[in-house]
């Protein structure tokens, strides 16, 4: 049966200001206030149910028609934006900064189906813009006349409105999407380390994040308080560059990542003749960690007198030791004899690229 999509649209607007103010020689002061107008306008169809919230059998009971450019729903949030940097000394000072975001397009995902599933879907008649508070504070030295740059940073991020699938939701070309909406508080807080060589033949940075981010919704794994699919625990970043000579570069680039939360099925059982999967927690396991190297040699040709361009041949390997990085977990099995239902069923681990050579050619005039 074919299945066609409400088209949805919207006009996002924004209006900003902005205050500089240096307090002598130690402070300086930004302030700012940004202003979200977003629009949700027609043409569209908008479908009410007698029970929004019923994802499993939603009933229909009318259809709102807007015409084009008729709007639907109309939202305004400000965003305040404050930030101070306070210089200990030459080569060292410390930060602090408070952000308001809002966001006005929802991406959506489902880690319960067996493939990744993201939507996009703005705000409008059954979601509002998600709003987030961010508060962060640091520290930052320089050393040897800027040759190196050491930063620390702790964050502490809240949201509210973030976007999920309802449990035993049917994702895919699903017309009744929107009762399937759910949307409740997130929160997410981490320490970031950083250091960066910037000048000499060797340059190169090391960045390591410890973050933490979790989410409740009421709907979503009973209500209890869940994983986010963005939670990595421990993220470490690794890149460096040796300039050989005039003409060529080597460069590496290691990445270590734990790996992110899934659903899985944990069981299954009949349901009015059919065989249903008995899902785990919402994101209660995890896929192995990812972590990859990566090489590049690149041959640069300068511009001279006789020559109008610059080009450059890169030569790279993706993947250097062909680690399987796991994207998703794909459930397998055989159909049963009734049609209704899958047995022998296996968790099988998807990848995507494993080791890749590569040559680029790049000119520039």
């Amino acid at each position: 049966t074919d299945t066609k999509l409400n088209e949805e649209y919207g006009l996002d607007q924004a209006f900003y200001g902005e205050v500089h103010q240096s307090l002598g020689r130690k402070w300086d002061v930004r302030a700012g206030l940004r202003l979200s107008v977003f629009q949700c306008i027609g043409e569209a169809d908008v479908v009410r149910y007698r029970d929004p919230k019923d994802n499993v059998r939603p009933a229909r009971t009318d259809t709102l028609h807007y015409s084009s450019f008729q709007t639907i729903k109309t939202f305004v949030n400000p965003e305040p934006r404050f930030s101070m940097r306070y210089q200990l000394n030459e080569t060292s000072s410390l930060k602090a900064s408070y952000n308001r975001m809002v966001q006005n397009t929802h991406l959506i995902n489902s880690g319960t189906t067996p493939m990744p599933f993201n939507t996009w879907a703005p705000s409008g008649y059954y979601l509002k813009p998600q709003l987030a508070d961010q508060y962060a504070a640091g520290y930052f030295k320089n050393l040897k006349d800027n040759m190196y740059e050491l930063s620390g940073e702790v964050y502490y991020k809240k949201m509210t409105n973030v976007t999920d699938f309802a449990d035993n939701t049917h994702v895919y070309f699903n017309p009744d999407i929107a009762v399937s909406y759910r949307q409740g508080n997130s929160v997410a807080y981490g320490v970031e380390l950083y250091a960066q060589k910037k000048t000499g033949a060797f340059t190169g940075n090391l960045s390591y994040t410890w973050s933490k981010a979790t989410r409740t919704i009421e709907g979503v794994n009973q209500g209890e308080t869940f994983f986010s699919n963005h939670d990595r625990r421990n993220v470490v970043n690794l890149t460096a560059a040796y300039d050989f000579s005039e003409y060529w570069t080597f460069g590496a680039l290691f990445t270590y990542a734990t790996g992110r939360p899934i659903t899985l099925p944990i069981g299954s059982y009949t349901f009015d003749a059919f065989n249903v999967s008995q899902l785990s927690s919402r994101n209660d396991y995890r896929l192995q960690d990812f972590h990859r190297l990566d090489l590049s040699a690149t041959r640069t040709t300068k511009k001279s007198k006789n020559r109008r361009w610059k080009s450059q041949w890169i030569f790279s390997i993706y993947n250097v030791y062909n680690r399987k990085n796991p994207f998703t977990v794909i459930i397998t099995g055989k159909p049963n004899a009734d049609g209704n239902g899958i047995t022998d069923k296996k968790a099988e681990l998807t990848y995507l690229f494993s080791f890749l050579p590569q040559i680029t050619y790049v000119f520039k005039f």
